[in-house]
């Protein structure tokens, strides 16, 4: 494997299929560019913010590890966290007893989980969604960019 998201990961069929299962899944546009977003690797994260000299360091907001989508989306601790806790949660709420591997998570496979019914694939498929984009460390990059590009504006106008 060459890495996380390498071209090795899936064969060309399947990353088709991952990419057509974006416009299946939601009709939420934003949610839509979200997933495109994650599967073309152009999610902003500490490491391209530091790169730019937005952010004054590429590590982690939660732990002392140098961000990247791998890192955000699969290796941190706080993120595992609350893919566990969203997860427990599912399972209680739909009697099921899934787990998924950070492969899994973070290209929203479930084609694996032949015990589901379509309702809670489906859910499952959304909540997966939701999760990648809400996952806390990129929650919270996104409103401190944001925040800086007001001010910066601010200051702009005011000068």
């Amino acid at each position: 494997m060459k890495n996380q998201f390498g071209r090795r990961l899936y064969s060309r069929a399947e990353w088709q299929t991952k990419f057509s299962y974006i416009c299946q899944l939601t009709r939420d546009n934003k949610l839509r560019q979200f997933s495109f977003r994650l599967l073309h690797r152009i999610l902003t994260t500490k490491k391209e913010l530091f790169k730019y000299r937005i952010a004054s360091d590429e590590t982690c907001i939660f732990c002392p590890i140098s961000d990247s989508i791998e890192h955000a989306f699969i290796e941190c601790t706080v993120t595992t966290s609350f893919y566990s806790e969203a997860f427990l949660w599912f399972n209680r709420v739909n009697n099921t007893d899934i787990g998924l591997s950070s492969k899994q998570r973070a290209f929203n496979d479930i084609t694996d989980l032949k015990q589901l019914t379509d309702y809670q694939r489906r859910r499952l498929h959304l909540l997966v969604i939701l999760l990648n984009q809400f996952t806390p460390a990129n929650v919270l990059e996104t409103t401190r960019l944001k925040m800086n590009i007001r001010v910066d504006g601010l200051i702009a106008v005011a000068n």
